[in-house]
């Protein structure tokens, strides 16, 4: 028996030993990546021309009442991360190619899986005609391209009426054809464009799959199993105007798939489900969605200040065969926002943003006459207010506060449920994030 637990303690003192080698190892890369820049920068620089940078952050969320993408309610949460690593390379003067792994966590979505986030070759024949061959960010908005990018926003979250993170993987890039340019304009300033065609990254666990399943009758219990993209189609254009500072745009997309399913019906013959009084077919219920969104843009910048406006509605025509065909409806968000840098090393900014899940709904009346969500489940009113330090070229800590009229923007899967099965929401409430990034 002796000899048997000293083994075990011998085998517990390896273990240990290792994870604080492990724990070592990892806190002297840290060291080395925060001390040593430059020395990593000569490194990169001669490996071929290689361009290597990334970017590792670790966020920390709480809030009142109810779950802010996570389990952030009352303890809160630090499962929100993200860490990048990016791989460039000019072979010519007119081609680039380049590559990004990303992995993140915020709640139930991503998990640290790691992924690619772009990957694409980049020729550039003229300054008004480029090609994009590969995965590629979609562009779409003024800051969807960058937004996950701490570096260059001043908030943790950018406006959540327009680039909701529960629809990241939907609408962060696009795997296909892309072509772009500029023109100049003369006095009038210059017209850039960029449209792709392809096909978008969308899970049956992502948040997009949450957001559709949500549409539908919470006693339905609608889960996506597997997923069929057909294509996802966008444009934007961008007019840097003649006045100084003043940028104004407009961008459009267009997406269609459809979804197995598993809903509560599944197993039921149709004799027991004409017994149950539902108006519904016995079968594979197929999940078929188009989305069109029109969003229009406008910034302005004069000195360090920043000042922006957004507005963008999507038109969603969603069908359950067998089951429902919901009449299409528009959702619709939009914000304001500004910014300031007092200072090289801190930055204040703020913005009001507004969601409805349907524009013909805005108080939630519909909502409510489903017995089975409150009102306050058809609108987002959010007021955010950030402050960013940049510590040096590496460090940036951002700490964010959020109140929060209404719960549209949140999905019923990350909620408390009550005795029916139904999701536990507060109309009032507030969040606090603190989140630190180091970029190399």
């Amino acid at each position: 028996m002796l000899s048997a637990f000293n083994i075990m303690k011998k085998t517990y003192d390896r273990e240990v030993d290792n994870m604080k080698m492990r724990t070592f190892a990892v806190a002297a890369a840290l060291m080395i990546l925060c001390l040593t820049p430059q020395a990593f920068a000569i490194e990169f620089d001669e490996m071929g021309g290689v361009e290597i940078h990334g970017f590792l952050s670790q966020g920390f969320i709480q809030s009142t009442d109810n779950n802010f993408f996570c389990d952030s309610a009352d303890d809160g949460s630090f499962q929100f991360n993200e860490f990048a690593l990016t791989f460039s390379k000019e072979l010519t003067e007119k081609l680039r190619m380049g590559i990004q792994l990303i992995a993140y966590d915020l709640g139930d979505l991503g998990n640290d899986e790691v992924q690619i986030d772009w990957a694409f070759a980049d020729y550039r024949w003229r300054d008004w005609l480029g090609i994009r061959l590969g995965k590629t960010k979609l562009a779409f908005g003024l800051y969807n391209e960058i937004k996950n990018v701490d570096l260059l926003t001043p908030n943790v979250f950018m406006p959540l009426s327009i680039y909701n993170e529960t629809w990241r993987e939907a609408m962060t890039s696009v795997k296909g054809l892309g072509v772009y340019g500029s023109l100049p304009l003369g006095v009038m300033g210059s017209l850039s464009y960029n449209t792709s065609y392809g096909q978008n990254d969308f899970r049956p666990g992502g948040g997009e799959s949450r957001l559709m399943a949500d549409s539908m009758p919470n006693a339905l219990d609608l889960h996506f199993t597997a997923i069929d993209i057909d294509s996802l189609w966008s444009a934007q254009i961008l007019w840097d105007t003649f006045l100084s500072g003043l940028r104004v745009g407009a961008s459009y997309r267009r997406s269609v798939f459809d979804a197995d399913t598993t809903t509560a019906l599944d197993g039921l013959t149709q004799a027991q489900i004409d017994a149950l009084g539902l108006p519904f077919t016995a079968g594979d219920h197929v999940f078929e969605a188009d989305a069109d969104s029109y969003t229009l843009s406008a910034e302005f910048i004069y000195g360090d200040l920043t000042v922006a406006a957004e507005f963008s509605e999507i038109e969603y025509d969603l069908n359950l065969t067998g089951i429902a065909h919901i009449d299409p409806f528009k959702s619709q968000g939009y914000y304001g926002s500004a910014s300031y840098r007092f200072a090289d090393w801190f930055q204040l900014a703020m913005y009001y943003s507004e969601y409805y899940r349907n524009k013909d709904d805005k108080d939630g009346d519909a909502i409510m006459l489903t017995g089975e969500q409150p009102d306050h489940r058809a609108w987002s009113k959010d007021f955010c207010l950030t402050t960013r330090f940049d510590i040096s070229d590496n460090w940036i800590i951002k700490l964010e506060g959020h109140a929060i009229n209404g719960t549209g923007i949140l999905l019923g899967a990350d909620a408390e449920l009550d005795d029916d099965g139904n999701p536990i929401f507060e109309e009032d409430w507030v969040a606090g994030i603190a989140k630190i990034t180091y970029t190399f």
